[in-house]
């Protein structure tokens, strides 16, 4: 079996922690591996396999030529590393940093993959996006799509270590947040745009069209901040052309390997944090047509923020890109 050289930036973080646990989980085969963070990180010690490797601190020195290195860093670290790696290894750049840029593909590897071409640096969605990407694909294969409106339910973990300490610290939940989010849900996330909605809220709806390769698509977006450690929720409001068949759309998710369909017969009755945490599938539940709207279908569903939103996203990539090169 090939083994691969693996460089991961950020690995001391929420999502680099859990693509370091995917890597122990499937047995990876690694033939080096290089961890990078913050001075205030190095120095740690990771087990990957039967092997002890110490992060070290991040600098334009850090390791390139090798077969993939993954940024699970935030838009700034991001932009500033990877031109340093162009052309020497695959980057899977998890911030959003390059997500929109023309010429840099936004990856959910079972929906888009072939967009990926001869690019070098590929980008992974907003963790709420790639949540709810799937569940609309599934769907697009049977009805066309003309409009989308997502109202999520995002837990403090998106703001990483400093989100989890905030949910019972309600002086540093009002430094981060602006409110106390220990006692409230907080109706905002990221900043305002002059259209009133918010950087988190554009995000969504522009990853949305570009995965989809459909700017006409129709949607709108609530992003809501709420006091729950770890998975992000999502009410998808979905209109199509056609009159659906709900059975139809049941069958397609209880056979995409990926979801976990949740209703009163199975073993999950609702789709809950809990059950999606640490998973890499997406639970999907409280399906019923919407009485207000013709053709229009309301769905909630829940992924694992850090895992199936962003870690598992990027693996799924790696693990794409050397299938398609055997």
């Amino acid at each position: 079996m090939k083994k691969y050289k693996i460089c991961i930036v950020g690995a001391s973080g929420l999502v680099g922690e859990k693509l370091i646990d995917l890597l122990n989980r499937y047995n990876f085969p690694i033939s080096k591996i290089f961890l990078y963070a913050s001075k205030r990180s190095a120095g740690k010690i990771v087990k990957i396999g039967e092997k002890s490797y110490k992060i070290r601190k991040l600098t334009t020195k850090f390791a390139k030529k090798v077969d993939f290195t993954f940024f699970m860093t935030d838009a700034k670290i991001s932009s500033k590393y990877i031109p340093y790696c162009l052309n020497s290894t695959y980057v899977i750049d998890n911030s959003s940093a390059f997500r929109l840029k023309d010429n840099v593909p936004l990856i959910v590897p079972e929906i888009n993959f072939s967009q990926i071409k001869d690019a070098r640096v590929i980008s992974n969605p907003n963790c709420t996006t790639a949540i709810c990407a799937l569940p609309i694909y599934l769907i697009s294969k049977l009805y066309k799509i003309t409009n989308i409106n997502a109202c999520s339910y995002q837990s403090v973990s998106g703001f990483g270590y400093k989100g989890l300490n905030a949910l019972n610290n309600k002086d540093l939940s009002k430094k981060i947040f602006n409110e106390d989010i220990t006692q409230t849900c907080i109706p905002k996330i990221g900043e305002y745009l002059r259209s009133g909605y918010t950087t988190e809220e554009q995000k969504l709806i522009d990853e949305t069209k570009k995965i989809f390769n459909n700017s006409e698509l129709k949607i709108s977006a609530t992003c809501v901040r709420v006091p729950i450690p770890y998975c992000h929720s999502v009410v998808l409001q979905i209109t199509t052309e056609q009159k659906m068949d709900l059975n139809m759309i049941k069958n397609a998710f209880k056979q995409d390997k990926l979801v976990i369909f949740c209703n009163e017969d199975e073993l999950f009755e609702l789709p809950t944090c809990p059950h999606a945490t640490n998973n890499e599938k997406i639970f999907v539940g409280r399906m019923r047509l919407d009485l207000s709207k013709e053709n229009t279908l309301l769905l909630f569903i829940t992924g694992d923020n850090l895992m199936r939103g962003a870690a598992y996203n990027a693996y799924r990539i790696m693990e794409k890109l050397i299938d398609d090169s055997l």
